[in-house]
């Protein structure tokens, strides 16, 4: 699947993440990701000497009456509960309950879904690679072991309860391969036998401790040895367990460790505890077994899709068990989930890895080898040839055909400069109305005939990705629409119209690491109509058109994010509406009208340089004003504009309107040679901590006005009480 994806080191999280140790500025980062990358899952990528866990505190008693007390429980749920610090009391012992900090610390309703693989080295990252995409990528085994062993002298209270409430939720056309000790004795043999005889899910019911686990109450044990060296099967299965420490990660290696890390068997993924889990002295099933069983029902009756949902999931189902109860509290941090949290459970993933190749050259004739069985001279002949997931490569030339691609594909050109797909005569665009398909590598270009014509028309797809090609000379360059999660990554536009316009019905689409050059009267970089969710990062636009000619680098009807790109010399540099939109570290400068205007809707403008913008204005429509910075919201919005350098823009630095409610944040910038720094109307905001043109010793004024219904205009005035004596530059 292609899904969007963020590696990210610890040098950067510690050089840009401040908190008092490690742990912290990684939950930081989490927080930053997860706010602004709408990140969904975490994969932890180290053992704990690379990503150390934080220590969770519990205090609970046991079946036995024994107290059991910890302030250093190893749980990665800290790293994905981010609301809070747990620590509330700043004692150091984090996720205690209430009774024993100022309020609740923990978090148990997580904002991310996280994993960890604790790996160490080359070896170790190559074999869980291999087991995660081994699992996901073939046919899942309808088998399932459901485990019993002895968790109390004479099996009192009877632990065949826990497998059994898990075997309800198991479809009828699964094979159960019971292994009770009630029935038989089970040896090591016999379980590493019933191992390997590929299931998907492998459940363990027992006693444990840090390098072993019972299979047979109390002379039976399967240890990390036996684990590492002894254990093969070609299906990695996910295993779960409510054994003792067996999940302890902290040490070098629990029992969890060796079975997901053995390059020839084992687990893809491992649910364990890193403490002791929790039984009642009537009811086995009580407290961890219950979390196992709730595995179950979220996977064959819930249908969840990742791994990482599954373990949260049934841990969240008992949240309020969890404030309320310490031992349900403390089932609920000792169990991690060793493993890649978006991992699918059910579906199986295709892949590129077993793809036929075909051959595309318009130079190929009948004495090519292969003619028309795996070489081609035409685009289309190859792609009807190809299956799903076979790979289509088109050698240098240029191809004048419309292309249909109604199958998952790659469609890979040899040179982007050199393979050509021209659209010259009316020749018809590419249609894209299929899943995961990827177009790389080509000039696309000259479909110009009339305005309502495009050059790529993707249409009901998901996971399309167009990358790596030059998009030239088109009304439209891609047109998409009833599609999400559309990638748009390292391309050239050039000489379109619309390079990229979404009319309706869009989801997600992310737009990266393009150049934009807006060489046309009335052109846009993006423009989406459609209402939907924009991820524009690290692009680079561009206009050198006469600023009587209306160029607009973003316009967006919607939710959009834009982060790290460079907007140049057009009308409009963005324009937003009806939407929430995130703006930082990005660059708008010498933009003749407006460097950055939206319409009904809440915005944080961080961290960006807005300089020399609308010096060549003309009123496109009355909500203008020439400037910088130009927010016309409603009551129901808020603004947050934060350490931006807005510099030299004639009109207004920034100009507010409509703004009625009290969460309006303007702090931490620099207005510096602004024809007029800021004006509001109709707006309350809260000015903090910003710059003013030159050091100042009192408070500054920001002057402003309110209309009343009759049109009367009422001076009105802001103060920023404590303005900044230094600038940001």
């Amino acid at each position: 699947q292609y899904i969007s994806a963020k590696t990210v080191n610890l040098s950067f999280i510690t050089s840009n993440f401040h908190e008092k140790d490690l742990q912290g500025k990684i939950r930081k980062f989490i927080v930053y990701a997860y706010s602004y990358w709408q990140t969904e899952y975490v994969l932890l990528g180290g053992d704990v000497n690379i990503i150390p866990y934080r220590g969770l505190w519990g205090h609970a008693i046991d079946h036995t009456d024994t107290v059991l007390h910890e302030t250093d429980i190893p749980a990665d749920i800290y790293y994905a509960g981010l609301d809070g610090s747990w620590d509330a009391d700043k004692d150091n012992r984090y996720g205690e309950d209430g009774k024993n900090s100022t309020s609740e610390e923990a978090d148990f309703f997580a904002e991310v879904y996280v994993g960890r693989a604790p790996v160490e080295n080359k070896a170790e990252v190559g074999t869980f690679i291999n087991k995660v995409i081994t699992y996901e990528t073939t046919e899942k085994p309808k088998r399932v072991i459901l485990h019993q062993s002895g968790i109390n002298t004479n099996n009192e209270p009877d632990s065949t309860v826990i497998p059994e409430r898990c075997a309800k939720w198991i479809p009828r056309t699964y094979e159960i391969n019971r292994l009770y000790q009630v029935n038989e004795s089970i040896s090591s043999s016999m379980w590493m036998s019933a191992f390997a005889n590929d299931n998907m899910i492998v459940q363990h019911t027992g006693n444990g401790k840090v390098d072993q686990y019972y299979i047979s109450w109390p002379t039976q044990v399967f240890t990390s040895y036996q684990s590492l060296s002894m254990l093969k099967n070609n299906f990695y299965p996910i295993h779960t367990s409510v054994a003792c420490d067996s999940g302890a990660f902290e040490y070098d290696d629990c029992i969890a460790e060796t079975i997901l890390l053995n390059p020839y068997g084992g687990s893809s993924a491992c649910l364990f505890n890193s403490r002791r889990g929790f039984t009642s002295e009537t009811d086995a099933h009580k407290y961890s077994g219950e979390l196992i069983e709730q595995q179950f029902r979220n996977i064959f009756y819930h249908n969840v899709e990742s791994i990482g949902k599954v373990y949260q999931y049934a841990k969240e189902a008992f949240a309020i068990n969890a404030i309320v109860d310490p031992a349900y509290r403390w089932c609920y941090y000792t169990l991690n989930l060793l493993g890649d949290p978006e991992m699918p459970v059910l579906e199986k993933r295709e892949d590129y890895l077993n793809s036929n190749h075909f051959y595309v050259d318009d130079d190929y004739s009948q004495e090519t080898p292969g003619w028309n069985v795996t070489h081609f001279n035409t685009i289309q002949k190859g792609i009807d040839a190809a299956s799903n997931w076979d790979v289509v490569h088109v050698k240098n030339g240029t191809y004048n055909e419309p292309i249909s691609i109604k199958k998952t594909l790659q469609l890979i050109g040899e040179d982007e400069k050199a393979t050509v797909i021209d659209g010259a005569h009316g020749r018809g665009p590419i249609r894209i109305s299929a899943n995961r398909v990827i177009v790389e590598g080509f000039t696309i270009k000259n479909d110009a005939l009339s305005p309502d014509s495009c050059r790529i028309h993707i249409k009901n797809s998901n996971y399309v990705t167009i990358s790596n090609c030059i998009i030239s000379d088109n009304s439209v360059g891609i047109y998409a629409v009833e599609t999400t999660n559309l990638f748009i990554v390292n391309n050239k536009f050039e000489r379109n119209e619309k390079s990229i316009f979404c009319p309706m019905k869009m989801g997600t689409i992310y737009v990266s690491d393009n150049t934009f050059s807006l060489n046309k009267a009335n052109a846009y970089g993006i423009y989406g109509l459609a209402k939907g969710d924009y991820i524009i990062h690290n692009n680079s636009f561009l206009s050198d058109t006469s600023f009587y000619d209306f160029t607009c680098a973003v316009r967006v009807n919607g939710d959009a994010e834009l982060v790290l790109n460079d907007i140049r010399d057009c009308s409009i540099g963005v324009w937003l509406s009806n939407g929430n939109g995130l703006f930082e570290n990005n660059y708008f400068v010498n933009n003749h009208h407006i460097g950055m205007y939206a319409a009904s809707s809440s915005v944080k403008i961080i961290d960006n340089v807005i300089e020399n913008n609308g010096n060549n204005w003309i009123n496109y429509q009355h909500s203008f004003e020439p400037g910088g910075i130009i927010l016309n919201g409603t009551s129901s919005q808020t603004c947050t504009v934060e350490y931006n350098v807005i510099k030299d823009n004639s009109g207004w630095g920034i100009w507010l309107k409509g703004y009625l409610g009290f969460d309006n944040e303007i702090e931490n910038n620099d207005f510096i040679d602004n024809s007029v720094n800021a004006f509001f109307k109709n707006s309350f905001c809260s000015w903090r901590r910003n710059f003013w043109d030159r050091k100042r010793v009192f408070p500054k004024i920001i002057v402003g006005v309110f209309e009343t219904d009759n049109l009367f205009l009422t001076p009105f005035f802001n103060i920023d009480f404590t303005p900044r004596s230094f600038h940001l530059l």
